[in-house]
């Protein structure tokens, strides 16, 4: 995928994007990155169709990103 290298998360240490869920903090420096990044909404999208199910995709978490497949019902890419 050749969106991910232009990503604010190639910048910065990986693992704050995959820090226990009770990490408030690096759950936090990681929403921060996403927010400054140029391929967000790629990467939700991303992580969405392949039901990504660790670390902070698209500025959202696994539970937020759970919501979102329930809300819209958005299908698995194929």
């Amino acid at each position: 995928m050749e969106w991910m290298s232009e990503g604010v998360c190639t910048q910065v240490h990986p693992d704050i994007f995959f820090a226990e869920p009770t990490n408030l903090a690096a759950t936090g420096l990681a929403k921060k990155a996403c927010g400054m990044c140029p391929v967000v909404d790629k990467c939700l999208q991303y992580a969405l169709e392949n039901r990504e199910q660790h670390g902070i995709w698209g500025g959202l978490t696994v539970g937020e990103r759970q919501a979102l497949l329930r809300k819209f019902k958005i299908p698995r890419k194929k």
